[in-house]
Protein backbone atom coordinates (compact mmCIF):
# COMPACT_ATOMS: atom_id res chain seq x y z
CA UNK A 1 0.00 0.00 0.00
CA UNK A 2 1.73 3.27 -0.93
CA UNK A 3 2.28 6.05 1.62
CA UNK A 4 -0.68 8.08 0.07
CA UNK A 5 -3.07 5.48 0.67
CA UNK A 6 -1.85 4.38 4.27
CA UNK A 7 -2.09 8.04 5.36
CA UNK A 8 -5.74 7.90 3.84
CA UNK A 9 -6.52 5.29 5.68
CA UNK A 10 -5.13 6.54 9.41
CA UNK A 11 -7.08 10.00 8.39
CA UNK A 12 -10.02 7.41 7.65
CA UNK A 13 -10.10 6.07 11.61
CA UNK A 14 -9.12 9.40 13.11
CA UNK A 15 -11.88 11.14 11.52
CA UNK A 16 -14.83 7.70 12.81
CA UNK A 17 -12.98 7.55 16.07
CA UNK A 18 -13.19 11.44 16.83
CA UNK A 19 -17.18 11.37 15.66
CA UNK A 20 -17.58 8.85 18.22
CA UNK A 21 -15.73 10.12 20.93
CA UNK A 22 -17.09 13.84 20.26
CA UNK A 23 -14.58 15.56 19.55
CA UNK A 24 -10.59 15.47 19.12
CA UNK A 25 -8.92 12.28 20.63
CA UNK A 26 -6.01 13.28 23.06
CA UNK A 27 -2.37 12.13 21.62
CA UNK A 28 -3.90 10.62 18.61
CA UNK A 29 -0.11 11.77 17.11
CA UNK A 30 0.98 8.67 18.89
CA UNK A 31 -1.44 6.35 18.12
CA UNK A 32 -1.29 6.77 14.43
CA UNK A 33 2.26 5.40 14.05
CA UNK A 34 0.76 2.02 15.15
CA UNK A 35 -2.07 1.82 12.83
CA UNK A 36 -1.21 -0.63 10.00
CA UNK A 37 -3.13 -0.40 6.81
CA UNK A 38 -2.84 -3.32 4.09
CA UNK A 39 -3.96 -5.11 1.20
CA UNK A 40 -5.81 -8.34 0.85
CA UNK A 41 -6.17 -11.19 -2.06
CA UNK A 42 -9.47 -12.28 -3.01
CA UNK A 43 -10.02 -15.41 -0.48
CA UNK A 44 -7.33 -14.77 2.09
CA UNK A 45 -8.43 -16.00 5.61
CA UNK A 46 -8.14 -12.55 7.77
CA UNK A 47 -9.00 -13.95 11.04
CA UNK A 48 -9.95 -17.74 12.24
CA UNK A 49 -11.26 -18.63 15.33
CA UNK A 50 -7.89 -19.56 16.52
CA UNK A 51 -6.30 -16.03 16.77
CA UNK A 52 -4.62 -15.97 19.87
CA UNK A 53 -4.13 -11.76 19.98
CA UNK A 54 -6.24 -8.63 19.85
CA UNK A 55 -7.20 -8.24 15.84
CA UNK A 56 -10.10 -5.58 14.80
CA UNK A 57 -9.50 -4.12 11.34
CA UNK A 58 -11.64 -1.61 9.86
CA UNK A 59 -12.73 -2.21 5.93
CA UNK A 60 -11.47 0.29 4.01
CA UNK A 61 -12.21 -1.49 0.39
CA UNK A 62 -13.48 -4.87 -0.64
CA UNK A 63 -16.43 -7.54 0.38
CA UNK A 64 -15.76 -9.70 3.65
CA UNK A 65 -17.31 -12.90 4.26
CA UNK A 66 -17.68 -13.22 8.44
CA UNK A 67 -19.05 -16.56 9.89
CA UNK A 68 -19.62 -17.49 13.86
CA UNK A 69 -17.73 -20.44 14.76
CA UNK A 70 -19.78 -22.68 16.99
CA UNK A 71 -18.08 -25.05 20.22
CA UNK A 72 -18.74 -27.80 17.63
CA UNK A 73 -17.00 -26.70 14.98
CA UNK A 74 -19.91 -25.30 12.46
CA UNK A 75 -19.92 -21.83 11.01
CA UNK A 76 -22.63 -19.59 10.50
CA UNK A 77 -23.09 -16.48 8.27
CA UNK A 78 -23.93 -13.29 10.11
CA UNK A 79 -22.35 -10.39 7.87
CA UNK A 80 -20.86 -9.63 4.42
CA UNK A 81 -19.18 -6.89 5.35
CA UNK A 82 -18.11 -3.83 3.59
CA UNK A 83 -16.25 -0.33 3.32
CA UNK A 84 -16.46 1.09 6.49
CA UNK A 85 -17.31 -1.53 8.81
CA UNK A 86 -15.07 -3.26 11.93
CA UNK A 87 -13.86 -6.83 11.64
CA UNK A 88 -12.61 -8.68 14.76
CA UNK A 89 -12.75 -11.80 16.91
CA UNK A 90 -13.12 -9.84 19.94
CA UNK A 91 -13.19 -12.81 22.76
CA UNK A 92 -9.17 -12.41 21.95
CA UNK A 93 -9.24 -9.40 22.42
CA UNK A 94 -10.56 -9.61 25.80
CA UNK A 95 -8.38 -9.31 28.57
CA UNK A 96 -9.64 -9.51 32.50
CA UNK A 97 -6.68 -7.42 33.50
CA UNK A 98 -7.42 -4.86 31.12
CA UNK A 99 -11.34 -4.89 30.13
CA UNK A 100 -12.48 -3.56 26.72
CA UNK A 101 -15.46 -1.91 28.07
CA UNK A 102 -14.25 0.86 30.20
CA UNK A 103 -15.72 0.53 33.49
CA UNK A 104 -16.99 4.05 34.20
CA UNK A 105 -19.29 4.17 30.93
CA UNK A 106 -22.72 2.57 31.74
CA UNK A 107 -25.60 1.85 29.47
CA UNK A 108 -27.86 -1.55 29.24
CA UNK A 109 -27.56 -1.92 25.31
CA UNK A 110 -24.10 -1.05 24.93
CA UNK A 111 -23.32 -3.68 27.70
CA UNK A 112 -25.70 -6.36 26.36
CA UNK A 113 -23.90 -5.53 22.85
CA UNK A 114 -20.72 -6.14 24.39
CA UNK A 115 -21.37 -9.39 26.42
CA UNK A 116 -22.83 -10.90 22.68
CA UNK A 117 -19.75 -10.21 21.54
CA UNK A 118 -17.16 -11.45 23.89
CA UNK A 119 -18.51 -15.12 23.79
CA UNK A 120 -18.50 -15.54 20.10
CA UNK A 121 -15.26 -16.41 17.75
CA UNK A 122 -15.36 -15.69 14.09
CA UNK A 123 -14.41 -16.55 10.38
CA UNK A 124 -13.53 -14.06 8.18
CA UNK A 125 -12.71 -14.59 4.40
CA UNK A 126 -12.29 -11.72 1.39
CA UNK A 127 -14.74 -12.36 -1.31
CA UNK A 128 -12.85 -9.70 -3.30
CA UNK A 129 -9.36 -8.26 -3.10
CA UNK A 130 -9.43 -5.42 -0.61
CA UNK A 131 -7.47 -2.96 2.04
CA UNK A 132 -7.86 -3.35 5.89
CA UNK A 133 -6.79 -1.37 8.52
CA UNK A 134 -5.43 -2.75 11.74
CA UNK A 135 -6.56 -1.15 14.51
CA UNK A 136 -4.45 -0.89 17.62
CA UNK A 137 -6.89 -1.76 20.09
CA UNK A 138 -4.84 -2.80 22.98
CA UNK A 139 -3.25 0.68 23.02
CA UNK A 140 -6.60 2.67 22.51
CA UNK A 141 -7.85 0.34 25.46
CA UNK A 142 -5.07 1.08 27.78
CA UNK A 143 -5.30 5.10 26.97
CA UNK A 144 -9.41 4.33 27.22
CA UNK A 145 -8.40 4.00 31.28
CA UNK A 146 -7.51 7.48 32.06
CA UNK A 147 -8.75 9.32 29.22
CA UNK A 148 -12.59 10.30 28.97
CA UNK A 149 -12.37 11.19 25.50
CA UNK A 150 -10.92 7.47 24.42
CA UNK A 151 -13.08 5.47 26.57
CA UNK A 152 -15.88 7.76 25.08
CA UNK A 153 -14.85 6.46 21.71
CA UNK A 154 -14.50 3.15 22.34
CA UNK A 155 -17.91 2.36 24.57
CA UNK A 156 -19.48 4.36 21.94
CA UNK A 157 -18.25 1.77 19.50
CA UNK A 158 -19.96 -0.79 21.48
CA UNK A 159 -22.79 0.74 20.69
CA UNK A 160 -22.83 0.85 17.51
CA UNK A 161 -21.99 -2.97 17.30
CA UNK A 162 -25.10 -3.27 19.37
CA UNK A 163 -27.63 -1.43 17.08
CA UNK A 164 -25.93 -3.42 14.50
CA UNK A 165 -26.99 -6.67 16.07
CA UNK A 166 -30.12 -5.39 17.42
CA UNK A 167 -30.77 -4.69 13.75
CA UNK A 168 -30.14 -8.40 12.28
CA UNK A 169 -32.28 -9.66 15.49
CA UNK A 170 -35.13 -7.72 14.36
CA UNK A 171 -34.64 -8.80 10.44
CA UNK A 172 -34.77 -12.50 11.38
CA UNK A 173 -38.00 -12.39 13.09
CA UNK A 174 -39.51 -11.32 10.09
CA UNK A 175 -40.99 -14.02 7.32
CA UNK A 176 -38.89 -15.66 5.59
CA UNK A 177 -39.65 -13.03 2.21
CA UNK A 178 -39.78 -10.59 3.83
CA UNK A 179 -36.13 -11.10 5.30
CA UNK A 180 -34.67 -11.40 1.74
CA UNK A 181 -36.21 -8.33 0.38
CA UNK A 182 -34.59 -6.46 3.60
CA UNK A 183 -31.30 -7.86 2.86
CA UNK A 184 -31.57 -6.87 -1.30
CA UNK A 185 -31.39 -3.69 0.18
CA UNK A 186 -29.50 -3.67 2.65
CA UNK A 187 -26.94 -5.88 0.90
CA UNK A 188 -27.15 -3.80 -2.44
CA UNK A 189 -23.19 -3.42 -2.73
CA UNK A 190 -22.22 -6.81 -2.37
CA UNK A 191 -25.16 -8.75 -3.96
CA UNK A 192 -22.94 -9.73 -6.70
CA UNK A 193 -20.10 -11.18 -4.42
CA UNK A 194 -22.29 -13.27 -2.58
CA UNK A 195 -23.32 -17.16 -3.27
CA UNK A 196 -26.97 -17.99 -3.03
CA UNK A 197 -26.02 -20.85 -0.14
CA UNK A 198 -24.33 -18.12 1.88
CA UNK A 199 -27.23 -15.67 1.46
CA UNK A 200 -29.20 -19.19 2.86
CA UNK A 201 -27.44 -19.48 5.50
CA UNK A 202 -27.51 -15.91 6.62
CA UNK A 203 -31.16 -15.62 6.39
CA UNK A 204 -31.69 -18.49 8.01
CA UNK A 205 -33.83 -20.44 5.23
CA UNK A 206 -32.94 -23.75 3.23
CA UNK A 207 -30.79 -23.07 -0.03
CA UNK A 208 -34.44 -24.76 -1.78
CA UNK A 209 -36.91 -22.68 0.15
CA UNK A 210 -34.43 -19.56 -0.47
CA UNK A 211 -34.40 -20.41 -4.58
CA UNK A 212 -38.18 -20.43 -4.46
CA UNK A 213 -38.49 -16.90 -2.61
CA UNK A 214 -35.66 -15.43 -5.13
CA UNK A 215 -37.59 -16.57 -8.09
CA UNK A 216 -40.55 -15.00 -7.57
CA UNK A 217 -39.22 -11.50 -6.38
CA UNK A 218 -37.63 -11.70 -9.58
CA UNK A 219 -40.54 -12.43 -11.38
CA UNK A 220 -42.25 -10.02 -9.63
CA UNK A 221 -39.80 -7.25 -10.15
CA UNK A 222 -40.07 -8.37 -13.97
CA UNK A 223 -43.63 -7.86 -14.48
CA UNK A 224 -43.74 -4.46 -12.42
CA UNK A 225 -40.63 -2.99 -14.47
CA UNK A 226 -41.39 -0.65 -17.49
CA UNK A 227 -41.30 -1.65 -20.77
CA UNK A 228 -37.59 -1.44 -22.03
CA UNK A 229 -39.86 -0.81 -25.47
CA UNK A 230 -42.80 1.03 -24.47
CA UNK A 231 -45.55 1.53 -27.35
CA UNK A 232 -45.01 4.39 -29.46
CA UNK A 233 -48.43 6.23 -30.06
CA UNK A 234 -48.82 6.86 -34.42
CA UNK A 235 -50.01 10.46 -35.20
CA UNK A 236 -53.33 10.56 -36.36
CA UNK A 237 -53.50 10.30 -40.04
Amino acid sequence: MSAGAAGAAREQLRQLFERYAGGPLPDWHAVAPMIRPFPVRQGQVVVDENADRAVIFLVTSGVYHVRVVARDGSMTTVNFAGRGEFLANLPSIEDPRQPLMPSNISGVEMHRGYTEAAHQRYYIKTLTPGALVEVPIGEMQRRATYTLAWARALSTAYLVYAQAMRYERDRMRLPAEARYRSFLIDYAPVLRYVQQKDIADFLGISEVGLSRIATRVRREAAQTAPSEHPHKEHPHK
